[in-house]
């Protein structure tokens, strides 16, 4: 119905120019409600005094072939299209087509590049390189993935990621290639590498200072996930390596608790300082008579609290040298006083 009237004014009008034969393409409507396309051959018979008589015609479906057609222009344009560079080489690695993505990457108009091969434009893939590793394996896997780096016109290079599909058509084998500009993934890699280099040598430098101070330092997360620690804090403990790997930090703690005179205390004490947000110093009693000086910050990162910094002291020496100095003072002070009385005994 949509080409009804088309069809009626074209025969109208050959009809009355004298045109006798003409061909027609228009669609028809199927009982089942398919459309089809038709092609009509229309020849126009006349009598003695040229009037019409009738029409003749030659009518032929060739709805798969507009499908085919159809999918064909749809094939085209993707190609024409594409934001990838697309090629079809020939076993001789001679261009036989190229899309304009191509011809713009390279700076070359589609008549240039159409006159070249592949080692024109890509130096790393000299005609020995192609004839003798290049096409025997695409001969053998029908397809390769590999990067490369393609010339331009003005003798710049940029890198490119090949994709290469073997094809067969009309018994003469060609290869259908893409190729994706990389020069951006490539300065992204270099700088994400620049930036874990950076982050490994901080990561050292860390390490190397937490493992050169007699502290015990240990670093949880606002999740209460163990980021970083020392030695001298898994010495001070008594950690073993595999509970230190789960970095869970209730775990450390339900394994220092039974070393410590007062468990309860720790544990009360603990959970508040997790709460607030200020400083904090006490001072932790082992039962083996081991005194460790215990303080803390949080650590503040966008203007939040995203974890905290505890370091571990142990004074036992000190503690004891401090009470070995009281004791001292405090015979001084006896001496002292028994001299003085024995002197006024004398007098």
């Amino acid at each position: 119905p949509d080409d009804l009237d088309r069809v009626g004014t074209e025969v109208a009008a050959y009809s009355g120019r004298g045109v006798d034969d003409f061909a027609q393409s228009y669609r028809l409507v199927t009982p089942t409600g398919e459309v089809r396309w038709i092609d009509d051959w229309t020849r126009v018979i006349r009598n003695a005094s040229g009037e019409i008589t009738y029409y003749q015609g030659v009518v032929l479906d060739v709805t798969d072939r507009k499908r085919v057609e159809r999918d064909l222009w749809i094939a085209q344009s993707i190609v024409k299209n594409s934001s990838l560079a697309l090629f079809r080489i020939d076993e001789e690695a001679r261009v036989k087509y190229v899309n304009p993505t191509a011809c713009r990457q390279l700076g070359y108009t589609q008549e240039e590049l159409l006159g070249m091969s592949i080692p024109d434009f890509d130096p790393s893939w000299t005609m020995a390189f192609w004839k003798n590793q290049g096409l025997p394996f695409l001969q053998k896997h029908n397809e390769g993935h590999f990067e490369s780096f393609h010339r331009r016109k003005d003798g710049s290079e940029f890198p490119v990621e090949i994709h290469s599909y073997r094809i067969q058509f009309e018994g003469e084998f060609y290869f259908v290639s893409t190729a994706i500009d990389i020069s951006q993934r490539k300065r992204d890699e270099a700088e994400l590498a620049a930036v874990n280099k950076r982050l490994t040598e901080s990561e050292s430098v860390l390490r190397a200072t937490l493992e050169s101070t007699r502290d015990g330092i240990l670093v949880v997360d606002e999740n209460g996930k163990v980021s970083h620690f020392n030695q001298r804090f898994s010495d001070i403990w008594s950690i073993p390596a595999d509970l230190l790997a789960t970095g869970d930090d209730h775990l450390l703690i339900a394994h220092v608790l039974p070393q410590l005179a007062n468990p309860e205390q720790f544990s009360s004490s603990t959970a508040e300082i997790y709460r607030s947000s200020a400083p904090s110093e006490d001072t932790l009693r082992f039962k083996d008579g081991r005194i460790v000086e215990r303080s803390s910050f949080t650590l503040i990162r966008d203007q939040k609290q995203s974890g905290r910094v505890w370091f571990f002291r142990d004074v036992t020496e000190k503690a004891r040298m401090q009470e070995m100095m009281i004791q001292s003072e405090k015979m001084l002070s006896v001496g002292g006083l028994a001299a003085g009385m024995a002197h006024e005994i004398n007098n």
